[in-house]
């Protein structure tokens, strides 16, 4: 099932526990067919794990968007940068704030977009 689909299905379900004081929370899981502990966070206010940010993210927004567009500039010049090279390019940027080695996985993460990018244009 699409994100979307489940996000609509546990609106609906918060919406019916809202709106009808005698409906319980396990009821309107089965009725819904969603998961109980799910419904119950999202009535608790309680935000999904995929919505919560990084504890401490190596680089912000700002510096990722720099990073991007270098290598996308590298990639109209005709030069397709490695995963190496955007994993130098990354420490870099953090390197020059006092910041510690970038591990890989944020390397390929970039790696990935570039390339999808390229591939789309």
């Amino acid at each position: 099932m699409s994100q979307d689909f489940d996000e609509n299905k546990l609106n609906l379900a918060i919406q019916a526990l809202k709106t009808d004081p005698k409906l319980k929370v396990y009821t309107a899981s089965k009725v819904y067919k969603e998961d109980y502990c799910k419904l119950g966070e999202r009535l608790c206010s309680i935000s999904p794990r995929c919505a919560i940010l990084a504890n401490s993210p190596k680089m912000i927004d700002r510096k990722e968007i720099v990073l991007v567009k270098h290598i996308h500039d590298l990639d109209i010049k005709g030069f397709l940068p490695t995963l190496y090279i955007i994993e130098d390019i990354a420490n870099h940027i953090i390197a020059t704030y006092n910041r510690e080695y970038i591990r890989p996985t944020i390397g390929w993460k970039f790696y990935i977009a570039i390339t999808v990018t390229a591939w789309l244009l």
